[in-house]
């Protein structure tokens, strides 16, 4: 993740951070939610996806929204 894309994550009022279940990628996750920390709103890191998010199919990706109680384009 570059310095720009964690800059527009800022704006946002309620983030969400989901890496690879890889230990790498969760130490990236909880570096880029501890530099957000500093900014208004909430961070979390999402764990315990056992595929890459990248691959996640749209119904999973979906239910994962669904829990998250967040709507497709909601801020």
């Amino acid at each position: 993740m570059s310095l720009e894309q964690a800059s527009i994550l800022r704006q946002y009022k309620r983030r969400f951070i989901l890496f690879d279940n890889e230990k790498i990628a969760q130490k990236q996750a909880e570096d880029l939610a501890n530099w957000l920390a500093a900014f208004p709103g909430h961070t979390e890191v999402i764990t315990g996806i056992k595929s890459d998010p990248g691959e996640l199919s749209q119904g999973k990706a979906d239910r994962i929204m669904r829990e998250l109680q967040l709507g497709r384009y909601d801020e």
